[in-house]
């Protein structure tokens, strides 16, 4: 770009300025009308794997047995079951559960009947005479049974199938209506009540995020102008585009998910800088004498490409995304990439024609700008090499402790309601969290060598700690045997045809219980194991067990805990894929614009040392990677590249001009805007300290570490570097 393309620029500015800002509102009315029509999406499915064996027999499962889904809830029960009273209220809660639409079965702590003297009885039909044969069988049915004790406390537990007819969100406020009328004391578990709270999380953001993150925006770019009517303009571009983004998720993609819920605080904070470094610069040019269209003619020469060159590597970033295999990822690249796009668009066309036309916009006082290049310049030389060598020593170490391990729970802070119930359900029956197997023979499903396997298999992995508990036909059977002969430790039914009639018995009693373990057509049944936890080294223990068993039952785990696992093994490979593409793409542009392959290497190093900084903070923090630390990256390289390109590009503008030290002019130019932005980058992205997920409480705090070094590192090491080849 030549002086006769900006002085063009800036005359077609000025020709269309009354035209432009119409235009710009046309847009924003059209974009709020689209935010009105967005809808929140809290399906966990958008972390996975598009290619994922977990997923695909996730829905084998739900295709055999419906698109079931469950949900647990622990009741406090006061004194226990001592009266018939509180068994006839369990029982007849239960019952109320069962008649909400979209209620599929629901096994209550007590059932509706039960055995006595090889007897079978109503517990409708309960009286104080035989409750203590009501207790005696209670005991026997322990096993599977819904009642525990912990720390001198009863509690009983609701496993609720939900049938998916119904909303989750609303069927689980019906549900938590009832027991909250009927005084009890609860806490649950289960996906559907984890994307009930998502939902409430997500609306929680989007309301309160956002306009955290322009208010501190705007009190730290009021300190670098000077001026509160520009520190307004210069966030005006980056405001306008996020909402502009908002209106096209609604327009095309209709819903945001808990990862595109951040992205309008991304293009907030990080398309600002633009506006931050034209308002500065055009303020610095009205204050050395020009007019306002020479200033912003000169403003355009001085910082034009480097926006445009910062635009686009911050997109690179963002877009580096599409590497990491997963949807909800890649469409928050997508959709942050054109954020950003749309926030550089309107610096570039609409902030220019606004300055124009707005009257007195003035500094109250000086900047210290000054001050700030002082202090930068004092650590300069050999004290910024003896900085970054000791930076590398401490924190390299950290890169050793690094891990890959991300989980549904892991997505909440440990104060969160989320992790409070789940705590508890924990802590009373030591585990909370159902994952199904899938097991298939081509014997009779009833048989007892099949029967005896699959009940080898649940013991060994609830005895190895990777499972609390386990529940299938066969313990079903076999707890139904204990009582019925009156035995502590009955066998499994040594005849199929004698479980199978035990099983025809079961299912008139209760025709759910049997059809959610086995689907005889199919010659399919599935186990369910309540997990004790979903770390890696859990799963990968309950996968070895399983791997031991699968020749002759054809076992295959179901459920969204391995799928995500699946994803963490992948995830060190991706994330590395994604890094080498966006710093060899941001080096090249670097390269190609400035005409030197040198100064791209110097501009790529303050990042790369960045990068190496961060992720050894995330091993010293124990942060693990996952696909939320795959945007840390694209983010520190998208944005930390921005402070390296501003300084290089001023650096060769005041080398073309003849300057004596173009160092130190461009120094002088940007020192301040830089750490003003980079301030104002990190505290803007503390506004994610507020959301109730801990994914965004770990972005901050690494945005913190990348905004800090990136821009240090910027203005200290890399104008070193150009001091000793001039």
């Amino acid at each position: 770009m030549n002086r006769d393309f900006f002085s063009f620029y800036t005359t077609f500015l000025e020709k269309y300025k009354k035209l432009l800002p119409i235009l710009l509102v046309l847009i924003m009315i059209f974009s709020i009308i689209g935010v009105f029509q967005i809808t929140i999406d809290t399906d966990f499915t958008v972390f996975m794997p598009q290619d994922s064996q977990y997923m695909k027999n996730l829905k084998e499962m739900r295709g055999i047995f419906g698109d079931t889904e469950q949900i647990l809830y622990l009741v406090e029960l006061d004194g226990g079951i001592d009266s018939t009273e509180k068994v006839k209220n369990l029982l007849s809660l239960s019952e109320e559960l069962k008649s909400l639409d979209g209620i599929e079965h629901v096994q209550g702590p007590v059932p509706e009947q039960y055995m006595s003297s090889r007897k079978t009885f109503k517990t409708a039909d309960l009286t104080e005479d035989n409750l203590e044969q009501f207790l005696s069988f209670m005991d026997n049915f322990q096993q599977l049974g819904g009642l525990a004790t912990h720390e001198g406390h009863f509690y009983g537990t609701f496993q609720i199938l939900m049938s998916g007819e119904v909303a989750n969100r609303k069927l689980v406020r019906e549900i938590n209506t009832l027991f909250e009328e009927r005084g009890y004391s609860y806490v649950c578990s289960g996906e559907p009540y984890l994307e009930t709270k998502i939902f409430d999380y997500i609306l929680k953001i989007i309301l309160t995020l956002p306009p955290a993150a322009i208010i501190l925006m705007l009190t730290v770019f009021r300190w670098r102008i000077r001026s509160l009517k520009a520190t307004f303009l210069s966030l005006f571009p980056a405001v306008a585009g996020a909402a502009i983004t908002l209106g096209a998720i609604g327009w095309f993609i209709k819903s945001i998910s808990m990862v595109t819920v951040i992205v309008p605080v991304f293009i907030i904070v990080m398309g600002s800088a633009d506006g931050l470094h034209f308002t500065s610069h055009f303020m610095d040019s009205l204050e050395s004498g020009f007019d306002r269209r020479f200033a912003i003619e000169e403003t355009l020469r001085a910082v034009g490409v480097p926006m445009v060159m910062t635009t686009l590597t911050t997109m690179v970033g963002f877009l580096s995304m599409m590497l990491i295999n997963s949807l909800a990822i890649k469409t928050m690249g997508v959709i942050a990439s054109a954020g950003i796009f749309l926030a550089g668009l309107v610096t570039w066309v609409f902030l220019p024609v606004v300055l124009i036309q707005i009257p007195d916009i003035k500094r109250s006082k000086k900047a210290g700008s000054d001050h700030i290049y002082l202090g930068i310049s004092n650590l300069r030389g050999r004290k910024v090499y003896m900085f970054t060598t000791l930076l590398l020593i401490a924190f390299l170490p950290g890169l050793s402790f690094l891990r890959a391990n991300f989980n549904m729970l892991s997505l909440f802070k440990p104060g969160t309601e989320v992790q409070r119930n789940i705590n508890r359900i924990n802590e009373v029956f030591g585990g909370s969290l159902p994952l199904s197997v899938l097991y298939s023979t081509e014997e009779d499903l009833f048989d007892p060598a099949t029967a005896n396997s699959v009940m080898k298999l649940e013991d060994e992995i609830v005895t190895n700690g990777a499972a609390a508990k386990s529940i299938s036909l066969y313990r079903i059977l076999l707890q139904v045997q204990t009582m019925m002969g009156g035995e502590k430790q009955a066998q499994y039914p040594q005849s199929s045809v004698v479980a199978r009639l035990m099983a025809t018995v079961i299912n008139k009693q209760n025709p759910e219980m049997i059809k959610n373990f086995v689907n005889v057509d199919e010659n399919t049944g599935r186990i369910m194991f309540f997990l004790r936890d979903l770390d890696n080294g859990t799963l990968t223990q309950f996968e070895k067990i399983i791997s031991k068993y699968d020749d002759h039952l054809n076992l295959r785990i179901a459920g969204i805990p391995f799928v995500m696992k699946e994803m963490n093994e992948q995830i060190i490979p991706q994330q590395v894929r994604s890094l080498i593409f966006a710093l060899v793409l941001v080096f090249l542009m670097i390269s190609l614009t400035q005409r030197s392959f040198r100064l791209g290497a110097f501009s790529t190093l303050p990042i790369l040392i960045t990068l190496g900084v961060v992720f050894a903070a995330m091993g010293y923090a124990h942060i693990d990677l996952s696909v939320i630390t795959g945007i840390m990256s694209g983010l520190t390289i998208g944005v930390g590249i921005d402070y390296a390109i501003h300084f290089s590009f001023l650096y060769r503008y005041f080398r073309i001009k003849g300057k004596d030290n173009p160092v130190e002019e461009a120094l002088k130019y940007v020192s301040s805007p830089i750490l003003a932005n980079a301030m104002g980058l990190a505290i803007g992205f503390s506004v994610m300290m507020l959301s109730p997920l801990k994914i965004h409480l770990y972005l901050s705090i690494l945005m913190w570490v990348s905004m800090v070094f990136s821009a240090l590192l910027s203005l200290t090491l890399l104008p070193t570097l150009l001091s000793r080849k001039n």
